[in-house]
Formats: C-alpha cells, structure tokens, sequence
C-alpha cells in the first residue's frame, strides 16, 4: 500500500511540474541559501519572494574599504532600507508585482504557469538567513515549455549582507 501512495505521489510531482508546460508555459523553482563562516549552509525560511516584470533601482554601494565595521555595518543598512523603499514604491504600481510565494522552511520557493517573459525575482526587507539581511533582485527568462531552477545566494545578492550579531 505504501508503494502505491509513493508511486502516487511521484506522479503528483511530475504532473504539478508537467501541466504549466503542456500550455506552453513555464515555471521557477528556486531556493535561497547562505553559506555562513562556519561553513554550513543556512536557508531563507518563510520569507516573502516577490515575482515582477520591472526591475526595481538597486542603491549604489559606497566605498567600504576606508570604513571602519560599523561604518560599513550602517552603510549596508542603509542600502538595504532605500532597496526596501524602492521595492515597496514599486508595489504600489498595479502593474509591479506579477506573483509573490514565502518560501518553505527549507528555503525552496516556486513559480508555474508562467507566460515566456523576464521575470525578476526579489526579495528585500525584513528577509534574513539566520541573523543576516538578506536582498536580491534577480532576472530569470522564462520561456516556453521550460523550467528554470535557480539558487538566490551570496554571489547574486542585491545588496550585500551583513549581521549585527558579533558571535
């Protein structure tokens, strides 16, 4: 019996993964995830991801070299907030936000039947990776018949992050 409730859930995922293209249409799947100094692999968990057709003005990021850590600290603090400001300026446009999803515990975040387009994928203020700020903002083509996976991380963050915690 249950190998026959495994069988079906299999198909359920092939299915859930199939239908959005069977109409020419595609979809994200995506996780986000932080490689932390201890060398471990923390994910964002139950943080809002927002799915848009315009990309939102990212702040420049300041020379931090000459700074002291808790010049940079509030430098990057700040970024994060005028980021936040522009994405929820950007919100208040009816036409912004395409589709928005909270990822799972484990991080994992999903899009489907979605028309071939560019999409961009954000994610601002208050999103954190255990004690860490966390911002990205994304472009992923979609197009037809065609699933993107994708891993929003340090490499491809919006804004840097940065932690309060001194542990």
């Amino acid at each position: 019996m249950k190998t026959v409730f495994k069988q079906i859930g299999c198909l359920g995922v092939f299915i859930l993964l199939w239908v959005p293209l069977a109409h020419g249409q595609g979809a994200i799947i995506g996780t986000t995830q932080m490689e932390l100094e201890n060398g471990e692999v923390a994910h964002a968990g139950r943080v809002r991801v927002l799915l848009t057709t315009t990309p939102v003005a990212i702040p420049s990021l300041p020379e931090l070299s000459s700074m002291n850590t808790y010049q940079k600290m509030e430098s990057i603090r700040t970024l994060h907030m005028d980021f936040f400001i522009n994405v929820r300026q950007q919100m208040a446009q009816l036409d912004y936000l395409f589709d928005s999803t909270l990822t799972d515990p484990d991080g994992i975040f999903r899009f489907t039947a979605l028309p071939p387009w560019t999409y961009y994928i954000v994610v601002a203020f208050p999103a954190m990776i255990e004690s860490y700020k966390v911002a990205w903002q994304v472009p992923v083509e979609i197009k037809q018949d065609e699933v993107v996976k994708m891993v929003l991380n340090r490499a491809n963050m919006a804004v840097p992050t940065y932690t309060r915690n001194r542990n």
